[in-house]
């Protein structure tokens, strides 16, 4: 697949068609799995072929400094199996301006930059929705992960689009696969502009796929400054708990001993009485279904204040 891909006006810094023409970004290609390494086939770039292959592209910087947009977009071809890919902006600060990228696969967490995993191999689908999904990944951390509703797995060539928003106090992630939105402006706190460039990995593990990347274009739009930090503002009070909270004490009066208490006629009317149950220790009423002469209701029974603490403090639905 051969053509330059634009966003609006302006086109994009980092670009890559596999055609070899003018006007192409540098790459470095590493490969930290099994062979094949990652290799340009029919113009476009083969990543994965086989199995245990962890093959990564990563390009050189374009844009230096800060800015407040970043729309990025290629064509993938992928089939079922395992695992997927990942696409990252690789710090600066961490991972340099050229040279080889880091490990990155379909769950791709990487030090102070943002990433989008494409995960292919979901074992745990107990709803049967099928194996296409795609994380959101900041410093290290997964901070989302979502079913694409769009199976992708198709074999055929998809556009994917990627837009960060800077935004106060973090940054907005939309992204689309074939025009289906994933996700719209998540929004995900403290990841505020740096210094980067782009790369891709692939990974497969015992199960194999293939995975085609061409049609690579993004757009660092807007440029800008250090954004200043968002202001904090406490909105309630909170306290921690730790596990010597762990009952709800009250106090309660409870009647005589020999007394029951309950509505033992059954007409919502709870009165004391002597009865010789109580005296004998047995209950007259149980809230597990009742006894005779109480209605199936609930009802609170005082023979012994031991034995009603003990029923109590095992939770064992006494009223």
């Amino acid at each position: 697949m051969a053509g330059s891909v634009f966003f609006g006006s302006v086109t994009a810094a980092t670009i890559q068609d596999f055609q070899g023409g003018a006007g192409q970004t540098s790459y470095t290609l590493t490969q930290y799995g099994a062979t094949p390494s990652a290799s340009i086939v029919s113009g476009s770039l083969r990543m994965l072929s086989t199995s245990s292959q962890n093959n990564v592209i990563a390009f050189n910087q374009t844009d230096t400094g800060l800015y407040r947009r970043i729309v990025a977009g290629w064509d993938f071809s992928i089939v079922s199996g395992a695992d997927g890919f990942g696409f990252a902006l690789l710090n600066d600060a961490t991972y340099g301006i050229t040279g080889a990228g880091p490990v990155i696969g379909e769950e791709p967490s990487l030090t102070g930059s943002f990433a989008a995993g494409f995960d292919i191999y979901c074992p745990d689908d107990y709803q049967g929705l099928g194996s296409h999904e795609i994380s959101l990944h900041f410093d290290g951390v997964e901070r989302a992960n979502k079913w694409s509703s769009f199976n992708y797995r198709t074999g055929t060539f998809q556009h994917a689009r990627v837009v960060v928003d800077f935004v106060t106090g973090g940054a907005e992630i939309t992204i689309t696969v074939a025009g289906v939105t994933v996700y719209d402006k998540y929004f995900i706190a403290g990841m505020t502009p740096y210094g980067s460039r782009v790369a891709f990995g692939g990974r497969t593990s015992g199960t194999m796929t293939t995975l085609y990347l061409d049609n690579i274009s993004v757009a660092y739009e807007i440029p800008t400054t250090t954004p200043p930090a968002p202001v904090s503002l406490r909105t309630f009070n909170q306290k921690l708990m730790n596990g010597s909270f762990r009952t709800v004490k009250q106090t309660f009066s409870f009647p005589a001993a020999g007394r029951s208490v309950g509505d033992t006629a059954g007409d919502g009317i709870y009165r004391g009485s002597g009865g010789s149950d109580i005296s004998a220790g047995r209950e007259s009423c149980h809230s597990n279904g009742g006894g005779a002469g109480c209605g199936g209701r609930s009802f609170l029974y005082a023979m012994d204040y031991r034995r009603i603490k003990q029923h109590l403090g095992r939770g064992s639905g006494w009223n």
